[in-house]
């Protein structure tokens, strides 16, 4: 639970690492619950939201292996008794139902329709550009791609320190790990998956799945597929 005040649960409860039960919800209770005139019996300004990471900072990767490598930093604020706790969110995530229709799916500037290909942003983001090999030399473009705000909400959580990144992580890091990974490497895919059944590595043994994890595929071979050449074949070494 995130704690966002000094209020508490129906319960009493709350607060950094709580253990929510059925008997905290509703936090605003009324005496009538189809009345919104009638007596409040409880209300809280505390919000519950998602689980996020331990507090560290980012020192490095290690090759081949899909865990980053960093150090523990003392949490000010999740924490219980000066042991630091996972964190949490500022607020519920938006459903993911029919998310993809959205114009934009989050209320504050986040996620917007308009995709720059860097950052959550959009167009609202004047420095945001990719590199493009064009007729042999990286040069510095922007992008704009409408309708997509999924992809502008996509790429906000990897370096979000509370959600699911250590602190001060490159994002070229993260696809610096992940070229050297195998795609969907922890876990067996389903032979028979729509998708993904003509490059899964596993096998059906009678009423089980069995075999090796992963995919039998690249994520270079993956992008080279997804993008034009000019998006990904370059030998030019870059800052990042």
């Amino acid at each position: 639970m995130r704690r966002c005040g000094r209020s508490s649960t129906v319960s009493g409860g709350g607060g950094s690492n709580y253990q929510l039960t059925a008997a905290d919800f509703p936090f605003h209770q009324l005496e009538h619950p189809e009345d919104r005139t009638s007596t409040v019996l409880h209300d809280t300004n505390d919000v519950v939201s998602s689980q996020g990471v331990f507090r560290a900072n980012f020192t490095g990767l290690a090759p081949g292996s899909p865990t980053d490598l960093g150090t523990p930093a003392a949490d000010p604020v999740f924490n219980v008794g000066g042991v630091n706790v996972r964190r949490g969110q500022p607020r519920n995530t938006p459903s993911i139902i029919n998310a993809v229709f959205n114009f934009a799916n989050l209320w504050d500037g986040r996620g917007h329709n308009v995709f720059n290909g860097v950052s959550v942003f959009g167009p609202l983001d004047g420095g945001a550009a990719i590199l493009v090999n064009e007729n042999g030399a990286l040069a510095s473009r922007p992008v704009r791609i409408n309708n997509a705000s999924l992809a502008s909400v996509a790429v906000g959580p990897p370096r979000n320190d509370s959600l699911m990144s250590f602190r001060n992580r490159p994002f070229h890091d993260i696809a610096r790990k992940l070229l050297g990974l195998r795609p969907l490497g922890l876990q067996l895919v389903h032979p028979s998956d729509d998708v993904f059944r003509g490059l899964s590595r596993a096998r059906r043994s009678g009423r089980f799945v069995v075999g090796e994890p992963g995919l039998d595929v690249t994520y270079a071979e993956l992008i080279s597929r997804a993008f034009r050449a000019e998006y990904w074949d370059s030998s030019e070494r870059v800052d990042g």
